[in-house]
């Protein structure tokens, strides 16, 4: 089977998204896995697995425009639902015009995988970073904002 051809794409490289947005109340921060927890990258890395899945390891623009598709979908659920279409427009724009269609089929089906089988975690996720791994691919890191937290 022949591998499915991917759109050239420059990703952004500052995030447009506020660290942490007005609606997450005051007094909550980013933060990183603490020891001994569940690392935030790895649930993270598997939600997102269905947008990375056909993706080569030189195709590092691609890898960074998909994770932050994802890193969109999942934030999308951690909104309070009259918040939702704002956010999606202001996502959508950050996005080049060659890649939209393909989000906007995908972004329904992320939302729904999020609900599914990631409800137990209520992040806003912050902040990802993305590094090359010295023995190939690409290593995700992220920071949340527990929405649980008290």
């Amino acid at each position: 089977m022949a591998k499915k051809q991917h759109p050239v794409v420059k990703h952004p490289e500052e995030n447009p998204f506020p660290a942490v947005p007005s609606w997450i109340p005051e007094g909550k921060d980013v933060r990183w896995t603490p020891p001994g927890e569940v690392k935030y990258s790895d649930v993270f890395v598997r939600f997102a697995r269905p947008l990375l899945v056909d993706i080569g390891d030189s195709e590092e623009a691609l890898f960074r425009l998909r994770i932050t598709q994802a890193m969109s979908a999942w934030n999308l659920t951690a909104l309070p639902e009259p918040a939702r279409p704002q956010y999606l427009i202001e996502a959508m724009q950050t996005f080049p015009e060659e890649v939209k269609i393909d989000f906007k089929e995908e972004i329904a089906r992320m939302i729904e995988r999020k609900e599914k089988r990631f409800a137990q975690y209520r992040w806003y996720i912050a902040s990802v970073d993305i590094k090359r791994h010295s023995e190939g691919g690409m290593m995700v890191s992220v920071g949340v904002v527990d929405l649980d937290d008290e």
